[in-house]
């Protein structure tokens, strides 16, 4: 009896492998709040990664380009204008994942890997206050500094996938990025996914006489 059970178990868990396929390939667009090296700049990055699955979905390769531009006014404590801070990323990352969830719809990964992002800043560094005689405040010079570079770093993350039909997938993640210049930058992100495979390429035999 208690063979049968397990036979029966271990047809069931086979039929419904064979029946939800892995597709090898992956796309996914995510939102990703993200804060700056200053915690208090924060904005939305909007991410593509296009992913290869390996080992029935236990390792994953992906590589991913994001954007993040922010910007927030910025005054005095006796609200004097000093224009406007402006924040700029285009963010490139290649991700090693491992699954540790022997599932085929759903997933928990790890993942680390080095990043490539481009950072633009221009932001302000300091100002002088003249008293008018009307008694009111006013700027006489505003300096900024405006920071276009490239930045390495490496960057961590920790992601949930759940496979809603064999090619679609909803998923969540967290991580932070540490770069050389630009500081360490956390993130929380939604997204959705679309998985696929190549279909191989049948050549025709030639017909003996």
């Amino acid at each position: 009896m208690r063979k049968t059970l397990l036979i029966l178990l271990f047809l069931n868990a086979s039929l419904s492998y064979a029946q939800f396929p892995l597709h090898k390939n992956s796309v996914r667009a995510t939102v990703d709040y993200m804060t700056l090296s200053n915690p208090e700049d924060a904005g939305l990055r909007f991410s593509v990664q296009a992913a290869r699955h390996f080992l029935n979905d236990r390792f994953v390769i992906a590589a991913s380009l994001g954007y993040l531009t922010y910007s927030t006014d910025q005054q005095t404590f006796t609200d004097v204008p000093l224009g406007q801070d402006q924040r700029t990323r285009l963010t490139g990352d290649l991700t090693f994942l491992y699954d540790f969830l022997p599932s085929n719809r759903h997933a928990l990964r790890a993942g680390a890997g080095p990043s490539l992002w481009y950072r633009d800043d221009d932001v302000l560094t300091g100002y002088y206050l003249v008293r008018l005689p009307d008694g009111s405040l006013a700027t006489t010079s505003v300096q900024r500094e405006r920071q276009q570079t490239n930045d390495f770093g490496y960057h961590l993350t920790v992601e949930y996938e759940y496979l809603i039909k064999p090619n679609i997938s909803l998923h969540s993640r967290i991580g932070y990025a540490d770069l050389v210049n630009g500081g360490i930058s956390g993130m929380a992100g939604l997204g959705v996914g679309y998985r696929f495979s190549f279909k191989k390429r049948t050549v025709a035999q030639p017909v003996s006489q």
